[in-house]
Order: structure tokens, then sequence, then C-alpha cells
């Protein structure tokens, strides 16, 4: 596959009336709600405003379901749009399923991040290359971005960095993603978020923070080769961050 860097300077029951007519919508000041019922808070840095969770929606807007897959056997066969929630034996076993997806948002491939029934809430998109950039400058630029924007401590993340301050409220959370071949990978350590943006028919564009670094790496970049390319096939499951429109 090929590599491309990315130039920078651098997740009950209604009707179904209430479901198209308000289930996408905002309706609070700084928070936004999904078509589940899910709220999220947002916070304004620079001219964006971002979602401070990973989404977590389970329906498109249209409300229609997306597909909820699990098995290693079949995630890496989807050409249509799925989620799935992280699930390693070994996390699984001290971890809740609802809390994990409460605190790091569902993974999903890039198949549902393209559908056309759209799974960012109604005036919010899933962020493209160009929104996770304008961040990334607006931040102090890919050199020092990762610890601007990582959550602080060691709650969620396995080590502490004293680079890390979360200045900015964007309070970005290590939770891992699903590969292509549909093996759990690196919770507490690695956060992956796909953006809107294709690369080629069998990649999308995704960002990564690793916890000993305080860079903000693009996927698929040489810059990323030692920690591989998982995070650019479409098939793989990864957190979404939405921004406003």
């Amino acid at each position: 596959m090929k590599t491309t860097k990315i130039k920078a300077p651098i997740f009950f029951i209604i009707s179904a009336t209430l479901i198209l007519t308000y289930g996408c919508e905002k309706n609070e000041e700084n928070i936004v709600t999904d078509i589940d019922g899910n709220k999220y808070h947002t916070v304004t840095i620079g001219t964006q405003v971002w979602m401070v969770e990973n989404l977590r929606t389970s329906r498109y807007c249209n409300g229609d379901t997306i597909l909820e897959e699990m098995s290693y056997f079949q995630w890496p066969k989807l050409t249509e749009g799925a989620r799935c929630y992280y699930n390693d034996y070994d996390y699984a076993l001290n971890h809740d399923t609802y809390n994990t997806i409460v605190t790091y948002g569902y993974l999903y491939n890039w198949y549902a991040v393209n559908d056309s029934r759209k799974i960012a809430p109604e005036g919010w998109h899933v962020a493209t290359v160009d929104d996770w950039n304008t961040l990334i400058n607006y931040v102090g630029g890919e050199d020092v971005a990762a610890g601007k924007l990582k959550e602080t401590g060691t709650n969620h993340w396995n080590t502490k960095d004293d680079n890390t301050t979360n200045e900015f409220g964007f309070t970005a959370l290590p939770g891992g993603l699903c590969t292509y071949r549909g093996h759990f990978e690196e919770i507490t350590t690695h956060g992956y978020w796909w953006t809107a943006s294709e690369s080629d028919e069998d990649s999308a564009f995704a960002f990564l923070i690793y916890c000993f670094m305080d860079m903000v790496y693009g996927i698929p970049s040489v810059r990323t080769g030692i920690l591989g390319p998982e995070g650019s096939y479409k098939n793989t499951g990864c957190s979404v961050r939405c921004v406003k429109d």
C-alpha cells in the first residue's frame, strides 16, 4: 500500500417521527446529542468547535442501525459500515463493556465514516484531514500537538508525560484500534482517529497520538513506519471525533 505524507505544520424507545426530526440535533448549549441520546461536551479551539468525547452512536442519522461486528473472522471481510468496541480478551476480563464504550466510544471502520446516511449529528461532520491540520497548527504544530491535546494523568493513558497539559480541553484518550485483521490492540497507549478524507481505494487518512510522544502522526505517512500502517486501511476500526459545520 502506498504511503502519503499528510502535509501539515506539524467516537430507549423513540417514535420514528422523533428519530428523524430531532434525533441528530444539538439541543443544549455546549452539548450535542446524537440519535441514540448520547450527549457530548463541546470545546471551542481557535475557529473550530470539537466534540470532547469520541463518537459512540449505534445508528446512522436516518435511524438505521450501524452493523455491530465483534468476530475477528468477519471483521476483515466487511465492505459496509460497521462498529465494534474494544474487546481484547485480557482487557475484557477486567473492564465492563458499557464503561468501555462510554469512555472510549465505538471503533468504526471507514465505510461507516463515509456512509451517506452519516454518523455525525446534524450540523456536525467527521473531522477531515484539513480539520485536524487546522487544530494541530493552532495548538503549536505537529511536534508538540499531542502533549497539548492528550488527557493528563494516568487514569487512561498508561504513562505520565510531563509535557501533557490538555490545555485546550480536547482530552484525547487512548482507545486503541481494531486492526484490519480483526485484532484489538494498543488501548491505553495509542489513540487512532479516522478522518473523512480518503487516501486511495483501500485506505483513508487517520491521525495517531501515542503515549510516549508529543507529536501527532498522520497516517498513512512515511513518518509512522515504525508504528505500522494499520490505521489507514478502510476496514480498520478507529475512534471518531466530530467538528461543528
